[in-house]
């Protein structure tokens, strides 16, 4: 739960640890380097909206989980469809 004030709260650090990933092996996944993982995670800095796409997929939870505008981690069935129906056509919303 985002209970910690901070000035861009979020739950990757939660994510991270449950699923028992390094920063490191977050940042090589994404290009970057391993402070700007500790930069989100203590909310010192803001990420794309392409990151957090990516971030989700990693770590298999919503978007709106990660950034704390919902309490329910994880995808629901109609959301996993849709991701397989777009990613089949190859069309994006």
């Amino acid at each position: 739960m985002c209970r910690r004030k901070r000035r861009n709260p979020n739950r990757i650090r939660e994510a991270r640890r449950r699923s028992g990933v390094s920063t490191l092996k977050i940042a090589s996944a994404l290009g970057i380097c391993r402070d700007t993982v500790y930069r989100w995670e203590r909310g010192e800095t803001l990420f794309s909206s392409s990151v957090l796409l990516n971030l989700g997929d990693i770590f298999g939870v919503t978007c709106d989980w990660l950034v704390c505008r919902s309490d329910d981690p994880y995808k629901t069935v109609d959301e996993v469809g849709i991701r397989s129906v777009e990613s089949n056509l190859d069309i994006g919303i």
